[in-house]
């Protein structure tokens, strides 16, 4: 017995039903479902919470008080701007929550702040700031400082065991699972090998060059393959993820965001589960 998605209104569709020939097909579609494409960061584990730990101690590092972190919501504020986007606008995210933070500081505060850091930090943001190039220093020095320290975290990494029971239906039925990430295949291996323990299960197409679209490569490999992708399905925890999805081709796309990500627009996806993608498994 396979696995019918059914798209209708992605909040209200029953979330998997059963062909009655046990094939599994996208509903409106012709073809049967073939591939699922999952990310990995947020899908199948869970790093965001120790790189906020790592932004956090390299900031105290840096001479930011914990206190005023914990004050101005600083990890509440990234997980709302940051996780999920892009290198550049991920960067632009965080350093604009501590530029505002910077500006409220009083002259005391700032005063724990060293003085390379301050001078860039207050004016990011300012197209022609005097300290633009010497905050750019700043940030490569800084941001090679919290890579550094979220290098010894990552064995620390848990997976989302609530998602793997999906991850097994799909296996069970016979639909090839893939696997898209920035992340460095040896890596994505690894985290899969140790803490999933299913490195075995996936076909690969990791995108580490950040100048190369994410979905381009599977893309690639399935058209090469004939493989028609209104018949394939993403799962993707952001909403920059299912608008990267989108932007390739006709993919059935599933969010599937996490706490951090739920305020996110998700209109672009098909179909929305929450808490888990357990609701995607049948219950016969």
């Amino acid at each position: 017995m396979k696995i019918l998605i059914s798209i209708s209104s992605f909040r209200t569709s029953p979330a998997i039903g059963v062909n009655p020939m046990g094939e599994a097909y996208i509903s409106g579609r012709q073809s049967p479902l073939q591939n699922i494409i999952f990310d990995l960061d947020g899908v199948l584990i869970d790093p965001e919470p120790l790189k906020m730990l790592s932004y956090i101690t390299t900031l105290a590092s840096y001479g930011f008080p914990l206190g005023i972190l914990e004050r101005e919501g600083f990890v509440a504020r990234c997980e709302m701007e940051c996780i999920g986007k892009s290198r550049q606008g991920h960067i632009e995210g965080q350093m604009r929550i501590i530029d505002e933070i910077m500006q409220r500081l009083s002259e005391g505060e700032r005063g724990w702040v060293p003085e390379r850091i301050r001078a860039g930090l207050t004016g990011f943001l300012e197209e022609c700031h005097p300290q633009r190039e010497q905050f750019a220093t700043a940030w490569e020095t800084y941001a090679a400082d919290r890579l550094e320290i979220y290098e010894g975290m990552k064995r620390f990494v848990l997976p989302l065991t609530e998602n793997l029971p999906f991850l097994d239906y799909v296996v069970e039925q016979g639909i090839t699972p893939f696997l898209v990430t920035r992340t460095e295949e040896d890596t994505a291996r690894a985290h899969l090998r140790e803490k999933v323990g299913r490195e075995d299960v996936f076909r690969y197409a990791c995108v580490p060059d950040k100048k190369t679209l994410k979905y381009g490569p599977v893309t690639e490999i399935l058209q090469d393959e004939g493989q028609a992708l209104e018949n394939c399905a993403v799962v993707e925890d952001t909403a920059e993820g299912v608008l990267e999805a989108r932007r390739q081709g006709s993919y059935y796309i599933i969010a599937a965001p996490r706490p951090s990500t739920r305020s996110q627009d998700f209109s672009a996806a098909d179909r929305m589960v929450m808490p888990s993608l357990g609701p995607l498994i049948p219950n016969d």
